[in-house]
């Protein structure tokens, strides 16, 4: 996981050293959603590949349809994208017919 670092947001002399705090920031997922860049149907499974933050985990969902309610979706597992933010999952067990896919991030 990469980390930006702010500049350092206080400092403090104790017992003649100075001490810098510095003030981490982590990207915020909220802000930046995973984007679901393909998918793959291969024989007896589903290959799908997605984008996200460099170094975060992201849960991959799956639904037979799609309800106002929003229920209905089945944590299949996670992937952990990559330095360059892409990371891919396989569905071993997709079901026959239609699925709806999704990937999010939990805290």
């Amino acid at each position: 996981m990469h980390l930006q670092l702010s500049t350092p947001i206080y400092t403090y002399l104790h017992q003649k050293k100075l001490f810098a705090l510095r003030h981490w920031q982590f990207p915020d997922p909220g802000s930046q959603p995973p984007v679901l860049t393909r998918l793959s149907v291969l024989t007896g499974q589903a290959l799908l590949s997605f984008t996200g933050i460099a170094g975060y985990t992201y849960h991959i969902e799956r639904a037979p349809s799609v309800s106002i309610s929003g229920s209905g979706w089945i944590d299949l597992g996670s992937a952990t994208t990559d330095d360059a933010g892409n990371a891919q999952f396989t569905d071993a067990s997709p079901i026959p017919g239609q699925a709806y896919y999704r990937v999010v991030w939990k805290r």
